[in-house]
């Protein structure tokens, strides 16, 4: 089945839920803008805030479109438009699209996000102060590079092929830059290579049963996480349909040092000889108690390997956990943020550039 199709089951089966769980739970947590206190609260799902669109983008100056029923056109104060479709959770973003787990809640005249939507694309700071029960949202200042995006697609009678990736402009160093977008075309070409492969062994099979669906698909995207300080953290999420009940995706994520060229490693953020690897396994686990994961796992946690694939956010590293990799593939890709308050006196001081500021 078509990845846009499955989107749009899954979005309209939880807005016909969305009024069971937005006030359920404790209090809502307060909303400040710019140090600015707001009238409206943020909501709880999932033990995760969801803030309204048009209190936020009003706090900070942004114009909204709501004309057409199906789709708000945001303006931010420097020109940039953001459109999302409130048919089938679409965002586009000057020349990148992707959609969002699931259609905006529409509650009391405005409608509510995660607060992944207002980090990545809105490029602000989202913070859940829980000493004080407040979210706080702020601008930041983000390198001083361009990304654009290169987009292109194709279909066969057999294979369908959507494909987006980023190119980096602006540094100083061009070879850094060719050596950065390089990596970036070669996953995106190895993404629609396999998409080739599985389309041409599912021909091989529908030679011997024709009554099997001759359809294959390949769904390549990515979105930015972290563009400060001289690093650039960023996922791809590689979906693959090669027939059968239904497609998996492989996320990876990379880091880079803008100056040197030079991918992160989690360890090297921290100061030598400091036990990080606890902290982070007793927020995973703290985590997967929370969510009612635990009893799903196939093995009982036991800690986080130190070559676990992470990113960097705007709030701490993310963690994360393939498909089937510890869990049922019900339960998807499981991402884990460790905020940089815990870390406190264990990050190196210099050079990571990393700021909970």
């Amino acid at each position: 089945m078509n990845r846009k199709v499955w989107i749009i089951i899954f979005v309209v089966f939880c807005s016909l839920f969305q009024t069971m769980y937005v006030f359920a739970g404790s209090e809502n947590p307060l909303l400040k803008v710019e140090g600015k206190s707001l009238d409206t609260e943020a909501i709880i799902e999932n033990g995760a805030p969801k803030l309204p669109l048009e209190a936020v983008t009003a706090a900070l100056g942004f114009s909204i479109d709501a004309s057409n029923q199906d789709q708000l056109i945001i303006t931010t104060t420097d020109g940039k438009i953001i459109k999302i479709s409130l048919s089938d959770a679409k965002v586009s973003k000057k020349d990148h699209e992707y959609y969002l787990n699931e259609i905006p809640a529409l509650i009391n005249g405005m409608h509510y996000l995660n607060v992944d939507f207002y980090s990545d694309t809105m490029n602000l700071r989202v913070y859940w102060d829980q000493s004080d029960n407040t979210v706080k949202i702020g601008k930041i200042k983000e390198n001083e590079i361009e990304i654009n995006t290169i987009q292109y697609s194709f279909e066969t009678d057999i294979l369908k092929v959507t494909v987006q990736y980023p190119v980096v402009e602006g540094l100083e160093d061009q070879s850094i830059q060719d050596q950065i977008n390089n990596t970036f075309k070669q996953l995106a070409d190895l993404a629609i290579q396999e998409g080739e492969k599985n389309a041409k062994e599912l021909a091989s099979y529908t030679k011997d049963f024709p009554e099997m669906p001759r359809h294959c698909e390949t769904y390549f995207n990515y979105q930015i996480k972290y563009n400060q300080n001289g690093l650039l953290s960023l996922i791809f999420l590689n979906y693959q349909f090669a027939g059968g009940a239904h497609g998996g995706t492989i996320q990876t994520a990379f880091t880079f040092d803008l100056k040197s060229g030079e991918l992160f490693k989690l360890q090297e953020f921290f100061k030598e000889n400091t036990d990080y690897l606890t902290i982070f396994n007793h927020q995973i686990e703290s985590d997967l108690t929370r969510r009612g994961l635990l009893s799903l796992l196939f093995e009982p946690f036991a800690g986080m390997k130190q070559s676990q694939p992470f990113y960097l956010s705007r709030n701490g590293f993310v963690i994360f956990y393939q498909q089937y990799e510890i869990l049922p593939y019900s339960a998807g890709i499981q991402e884990f943020l460790i905020d940089f308050n815990q870390l406190e006196g264990i990050l190196k001081e210099t050079n990571m550039g990393i700021t909970n500021e």
